[in-house]
């Protein structure tokens, strides 16, 4: 569950959510869905660089949520073939158990992040899992029985 403030406008992606705080035109923040850890990429910051283009200043930082959901934040500059920077990427990866999902905040430049970056990480930092339904699960969704037999 991500606490995405009401004044971020919401646009649906194919596979995700996207987020566009207000007064930062350009800068998205792209929600994945909860998948097996095991199907998390490992590559969202190089994901759909084009050729040429590189990461520059890649960094990363364990950190965990305000309930313990450990959190991994990398950010890195996209830089073009001449090394100016296309793009400021920033991924918030959440393990939990055997889930994982992970957050993609694309801007056009590192100061416009900056500019939106309290207001981020705050955004980051009051995640938490949520794996209930309202419904309760029905025995044939947590066994398969036929495999068994």
């Amino acid at each position: 569950m991500l606490p995405i403030p009401d004044s971020w406008e919401q646009r649906e992606v194919p596979g995700r959510v996207q987020y566009c705080p207000v007064g930062a035109e350009g800068l998205t923040v792209e929600v994945g869905p909860m998948v097996v850890r095991a199907e998390l990429p490992e590559d969202l910051l190089e994901r759909g660089l084009r050729p040429g283009e590189s990461l520059m200043d890649a960094r990363s930082i364990d950190h965990s949520t305000q309930s313990g959901w450990p959190l991994r934040i990398r950010q890195a500059a996209i830089v073009d073939a001449h090394g100016v920077t296309c793009e400021y990427r920033v991924v918030a990866s959440y393990t939990f158990l055997i889930f994982a999902t992970a957050i993609l905040v694309r801007s056009p430049t590192q100061e416009l992040y900056e500019s939106q970056k309290a207001e981020i990480i705050a955004v980051f930092e009051r995640a938490q899992p949520w794996l209930r339904r309202v419904e309760p699960a029905a025995i044939h969704e947590l066994y398969d029985l036929e495999e068994s037999l």
